[in-house]
């Protein structure tokens, strides 16, 4: 498949929209690579909280400043940090 063939696709695409129906939503014409929207993966095998915790050991993850800021907290400089 070439530049060509897929720019003629989206062209094609184009035209049939803008000459259809309103609120009518055509099938794009089709690809020959599977659609991304069908692909699922399954459900995580952990909790939320175990992979936290996971990535919390590795080194990743928010630091005690970035949760306070996300709650609205201000980051109060101490008495010796002040100049």
């Amino acid at each position: 498949m070439t530049r060509e063939w897929l720019l003629t696709a989206d062209l094609y695409d184009a035209f049939i929209a803008a000459n259809s129906k309103k609120g009518r939503k055509p099938k794009p014409y089709p690809r020959p690579w599977p659609e991304k929207d069908k692909t699922k993966f399954g459900r995580p095998t952990r909790t939320q909280a175990q992979i936290r915790a996971a990535l919390a050991a590795r080194g990743h993850g928010r630091s005690e400043r970035d949760e306070q800021s996300d709650h609205g907290e201000e980051h109060q400089p101490a008495d010796d940090e002040r100049q």
